[in-house]
């Protein structure tokens, strides 16, 4: 299956240099986004999403993101299908 997941901030594979404040999704077409969890050094957190329908942008709240690899783990749903999906980024 396809993924609805157009692009991201941090981006998939990238590496950031300075601290993650946030993590942006963008999705194409607009869905609403049901759960997401980012598993890191520290362990799996899971992340509160209030989603008010079908947008095509999510802005999440990061905090306290030490060095090392992180892994974002994510299900939406569009139209009454859904979709999920992962993306990995890495701290300095």
């Amino acid at each position: 299956m396809q993924s609805i997941l157009a692009r991201s901030n941090p981006a998939s594979g990238s590496t950031a240099a300075e601290p993650v404040n946030q993590l942006e999704l963008w999705f194409n077409p607009p869905a609403r986004l049901g759960e997401v969890t980012v598993t890191g050094p520290g362990g799996t957190m899971p992340m509160m999403v209030t989603a008010v329908g079908e947008v095509g942008y999510y802005s999440l709240p990061l905090s306290g993101l030490v060095p090392g690899s992180y892994q974002v783990n994510w299900t939406a749903t569009r139209a009454g299908t859904t979709y999920q999906g992962s993306l990995k980024f890495g701290v300095r």
